[in-house]
């Protein structure tokens, strides 16, 4: 049977922290082959937050709370966005996808 052509709608929720379901588009554009998900990314060193002040201290309480023990990178972030825009997760939606390195976990 031949693949049917998706569209993904990727949202990267910021500020990260605010854990929140997606919102109830699913329903209404699934059956339109568009699939909704949403990233929760952790306390990522981007620019910004490495440029301010304090925030060394914050990234090492951070780590020290995660399973994974390193800084999260924005690297980190980009291959859960390729895999949901991907033809890979044609049949995933509705899902929130934190991306934290466990600090859920502990």
């Amino acid at each position: 049977m031949p693949r049917r052509r998706v569209t993904a709608i990727v949202k990267i929720q910021l500020p990260a922290g605010s854990a929140t379901p997606p919102p109830p588009v699913g329903t209404a554009l699934g059956p339109h082959g568009i699939n909704v998900n949403r990233i929760a990314p952790g306390f990522t060193a981007t620019e910004a937050s490495l440029g301010q002040d304090g925030n060394a201290a914050s990234f090492e309480a951070t780590i020290a709370q995660q399973c994974l023990k390193r800084r999260e990178e924005p690297d980190d972030v980009v291959g859960t966005a390729v895999f949901l825009a991907s033809a890979d997760s044609d049949f995933i939606t509705g899902q929130y996808i934190v991306v934290n390195g466990g600090s859920v976990l502990v």
